[in-house]
């Protein structure tokens, strides 16, 4: 079984950086306000902003609701 790999608080910071980021860049690059992406992967336009702003982290299964719609990115 593999270790756990732990990040430090500025490897985590800059996860969730790279993560904001192009979440917000992928939704404009398809042109998606944040109600119509979070009506995509059913989840509340006020969560996608926090994920975009770096205030909270996805659970997995939003992730891979994000992933589906940007699977071709």
């Amino acid at each position: 079984m593999p270790a756990l790999v732990r990040q430090s608080p500025e490897e985590l910071g800059d996860t969730r950086t790279m993560l904001s980021e192009r979440l917000r860049e992928l939704r404009l690059r398809h042109g998606m306000t944040l109600r119509e992406l979070a009506a995509k992967v059913e989840v509340s336009p006020a969560l996608l902003s926090q994920l975009e702003n770096r205030v909270t982290d996805p659970s997995l299964s939003t992730l891979r609701k994000l992933a589906t719609v940007f699977k071709d990115e």
